[in-house]
C-alpha cells in the first residue's frame, strides 16, 4: 500500500497489502517446503521447466512469469497452457506474452523485468 492523495492505494503488486493465499515456487522445491505452505492454507503452484532457457534458470518464476497487479499475470508462450491450467479458478488473469523465450541473453529474460 502507499498514500496517495491521503487514501491508501493497493496497487504495487511488489508489496503485498494482506496475507497471501498463493504462491509461485520452483517446480524443483522440496516436498516439506510444499506440505508447510499447505499447512498456511497457501496454495502452491510449482513451477514447470522451461525448456526453452539455460538449465539454472528453467524454473525460475520470474523468468517466465511477470505481475501486472495482484490479478494479472503475463506468461511467456513457451509455458502458458501449463500456468492457464494451474490457474485455473484462482481469479487471476493470464496474459499469454508475445515474446518467445530463447537460451541465450537477452532472449531469455523477456519477462524478468523491473518496474518503478
Amino acid at each position: 500500500m502507499f498514500v496517495k492523495g491521503g487514501v491508501y492505494v493497493k496497487n504495487n503488486p511488489f508489496i503485498p497489502y494482506k496475507k497471501g493465499n498463493l504462491v509461485i515456487i520452483d517446480g524443483r522445491v522440496d516436498e516439506k517446503v510444499i506440505k508447510f505452505l499447505e499447512k498456511l492454507n497457501i496454495k502452491v503452484i510449482k513451477t514447470v521447466k522451461c525448456e526453452d532457457v539455460h538449465e539454472a534458470i528453467a524454473y525460475h518464476p520470474d523468468i517466465v512469469l511477470h505481475p501486472i497487479n495482484y490479478k494479472t499475470l503475463i506468461v511467456a508462450p513457451n509455458v502458458f497452457e501449463y500456468y492457464e491450467e494451474k490457474f485455473f479458478g484462482t481469479g487471476i488473469e493470464l496474459i499469454r506474452g508475445e515474446k518467445q523465450l530463447v537460451r541465450d541473453y537477452p532472449g531469455d529474460i523477456a519477462y524478468n523485468v523491473g518496474r518503478v
